[in-house]
Formats: structure tokens, sequence, C-alpha cells
């Protein structure tokens, strides 16, 4: 190869591509690309099914819309979840003479419910409490012992205080 004298290996052979066997060569130099004529009645059919999926399309971003619009947030679903109920009715009791009625016991000041904080690396959405998936930052809950789960950690046990809060972050 050093000498300069061709070798068997060093020709190149070029090739002519063949013509399409479906109509005349294209004049683009046979770069293969050809220009597909519809029919008239096949072109409108045509037409109108892409029109059609389009607008079927648009219809199903509408109905999304309007459903995200009409949700209502999970912070008012949570707030209504927690809502405290109104005090049970008292019912009339029937008049009787005073040394024979006992007085009712007291009714305890002391709040029945805590709330748990969920801090960063816990975040809504990814903890359970009892079950239940919390999906907001600060959940008013039942006071006393519950299951908490973060992630895919197992759950453990947590006490809420009454009328305390409780932060987590693991």
């Amino acid at each position: 190869m050093d000498s300069g004298q061709p070798v068997q290996g060093d020709i190149l052979q070029v090739i002519p591509r063949r013509a399409s066997s479906g109509g005349p060569p294209s004049e683009g130099g046979g770069t293969g690309s050809r220009r597909i004529v519809l029919h008239p009645a096949r072109r409108r059919k045509l037409t109108r099914i892409v029109i059609g999926a389009v607008g079927a399309c648009g219809l199903i971003l509408i109905a999304a819309g309007i459903a995200h619009v009409l949700r209502p947030s999970q912070d008012a679903a949570a707030f209504a979840a927690t809502a405290t109920a109104p005090p049970p009715a008292v019912a009339p009791t029937p008049a009787s003479p005073p040394a024979a009625t006992a007085a009712p016991p007291p009714v305890p000041d002391t709040p029945q419910t805590g709330t748990l904080h969920l801090l960063h690396p816990a975040a809504p959405g990814k903890v359970w409490l009892d079950g239940q998936k919390i999906t907001v930052a600060a959940a008013t809950v039942a006071c006393g012992d519950h299951q908490l789960k973060i992630g895919k950690a197992k759950a453990h046990a947590v006490t809420i205080p009454c009328g305390g809060d409780l932060k987590v972050s693991r």
C-alpha cells in the first residue's frame, strides 16, 4: 500500500438506485420521497375524520377543565371533615321533685382534638394516620393514640396531645 499501486480492496463501486415501482421516477434525484395524491372523495372523508377526532379531544379537555374547577379544594374537604359537630339537643325532662334528681355531671372544658403538623420531608399525600391519607400540612384530629405511617416506612404509634400540636418530619 505504500507503493501507491491500487489494491483489489481500494476500489469504490457506486451502484445506481433503482427507480420506485409505484410510478414515474421522483424529481428529487432518488431521495425516495413521493407526493401522495388522494382521490377527492377519500380526501373529504379523511378530513371529516381528522376534524371529528380533534373536536372530540377538545371536548375531553373542556370536560376535564370543568371538573377541575368544580371539584372542591383539598383544604376545604379537610376542613369539612374536621369541623366539629353541633352539640346534641337536650331533650326536655319531666318536672320532678328537685331532691330526687341528681345534678348532671360537669362537662369537661378540655379539648378533644389536637393538631398534626407535617414538616419537611414528610409531605401531604405521603402520610397516613390510622389508614387515612393526610392531604394537608396541618390536620385537626382526635387526640389520643394513633398509628402514623410516613411514605413506605412501617406504621408506628404516636400520641396526639389534647389541645396541643404534634410536629412530624419523619
